[in-house]
């Protein structure tokens, strides 16, 4: 049964990093992130997710596509935990090769390569090494179209692509609750499918001075809600690598 929004609600609990030993020790995932091309928004969402699950022990790349606006659209320094690797095109073969690349190297600890794409190339040829997705949504009616459009191609696509959605931008949980049951049940009346939620993240001063400030939210108020909110959707993700999901 996939993770529904209900079953995250509730994981606001801090707790040490663990270290995995044995085979999971040795675990890559390769995670595709849809962000539409200067989206300043999705972008430092997506940043501050990699910040958090580096911080966990998990080690962790972040590709940068090559674009005109890959330096204003990425925050210009990275905390330690983080690596960042800049990639030449942004197509999706080109991506791809370089998250395998990333990925295959041997590492002591589980690896998690993050891979920001531009939406629009989901769905071309060359997207196929996608098998691990996560969306990200706001609870407008036209985002969520959007969004549960792309979900349904996708996952009608790739029989094997796991999906999971993150509701941002959201002032109540029931927003976040109604706009993924909405999505979901839209999706699996299309494809059968299931998709997986990776929590909110709600909108607030703390979102927004981290977008001015090119920061990390634990850094600025690390007991706000959205930087919270996203330390869950961070914990989350790393299981799922634990799990094996997007193996590389």
């Amino acid at each position: 049964m996939a993770r529904n929004l209900e079953e995250v609600l509730h994981y606001f609990l801090e707790e040490e990093p663990h270290s995995p030993e044995g085979p999971a020790a040795q675990r890559a995932g390769i995670l595709a992130v849809s962000v539409p091309p200067g989206d300043l928004l999705r972008a430092t969402l997506v940043w501050n997710l990699a910040v958090e699950v580096a911080g966990s022990g998990i080690s962790t790349c972040l590709l940068v596509p090559g674009a005109s606006d890959a330096h204003t659209l990425w925050p210009p320094a990275d905390p330690g935990d983080l690596q960042r690797l800049e990639v030449a095109g942004s197509g999706p073969e080109e991506l791809g090769r370089a998250a395998a690349e990333v990925a295959a190297k041997p590492g002591r600890r589980p690896a998690l390569v993050w891979v920001p794409i531009p939406t629009g190339v989901l769905l071309e040829a060359g997207a196929e090494w996608i098998r691990w997705l996560l969306l990200l949504t706001t609870p407008r009616p036209r985002d969520l179209a959007r969004s549960s459009e792309l979900a349904a191609r996708l996952l009608t696509r790739s029989p094997a692509l796991r999906l999971g959605v993150l509701v941002h931008g959201v002032a109540r949980i029931r927003q976040a609750r109604a706009a993924f049951e909405s999505l979901a049940a839209t999706v699996e009346a299309r494809t059968g499918r299931s998709v997986w939620s990776y929590g909110l993240a709600p909108e607030g001063l703390d979102l927004y001075r981290a977008l001015a400030g090119r920061s990390h939210l634990s850094g600025l108020r690390p007991e706000g809600g959205a930087a919270r909110a996203l330390r869950d959707a961070a914990r989350w993700i790393r299981e799922d690598l634990l799990q094996g999901f997007g193996g590389a």
